[in-house]
């Protein structure tokens, strides 16, 4: 823990020293000051955008910016964790701080300062950047000339399928027979 203590207020020096991690990072302003020293969050002016303040809906803006960007640092983050470090639980925010110094290291390949050209201050490497896919296109299921789909051999239309009184479907190992407690119903036969 000295380490982590050392790395924030001897390394990075940020507007306020760290004595406890739960205390001190509880609101998140501190954690987005690390990630915008690092060129981490996106935005105009990111610092001027979080709120070193200790209400609620300050926290809750504060961990919401955050989010993305410590995702792609590959630290494990959810509504859970942030509510854990809101409510000062033990270990929570030292954890998330230890984290980010592994993300941020790897990041920037040992220790090395990682730039972009032109920009001084330190950035994230491209290759972890995580980078949206485009959705692939779904195949068109074949259709009649009549614009209906070709039946499958497992294919029954929802109404021949019943479901019994408790809303059951059909039984799962025998698809085509319904629950035990519906009444056989005579199946419309499918020309093939």
């Amino acid at each position: 823990m000295e380490l982590l203590r050392s790395w924030v207020n001897d390394e990075l020096k940020l507007s306020r020293p760290v004595s406890s991690f739960e205390v001190d990072m509880a609101n998140g302003y501190l954690i987005g000051e690390i990630l915008v020293r690092h060129g981490l969050l996106p935005g105009h002016a990111p610092l001027e955008a979080l709120q070193d303040k200790e209400s609620p809906n300050a926290k809750i803006s504060n961990f919401g910016m955050v989010q993305q960007a410590l995702l792609d640092l590959g630290v494990k983050f959810d509504s859970q964790i942030a509510n854990s470090i809101m409510t000062e639980k033990k270990g929570v925010a030292t954890n998330l701080c230890y984290q980010l110094r592994l993300g941020l290291q790897n990041a920037k390949g040992a220790g090395k300062p990682v730039t972009r050209r032109g920009v001084a201050e330190p950035v994230l490497m491209g290759s972890t950047i995580k980078v949206a896919q485009p959705p692939t296109a779904q195949p068109a299921a074949p259709t009649t000339s009549a614009g209906l789909p070709f039946p499958t051999p497992n294919h029954h239309p929802p109404a021949s399928q019943p479901a019994c009184h408790k809303g059951r479907p059909a039984h799962p190992a025998h698809p085509r027979q319904p629950c035990s407690c519906v009444p056989r119903v005579r199946r419309p036969t499918v020309c093939r």
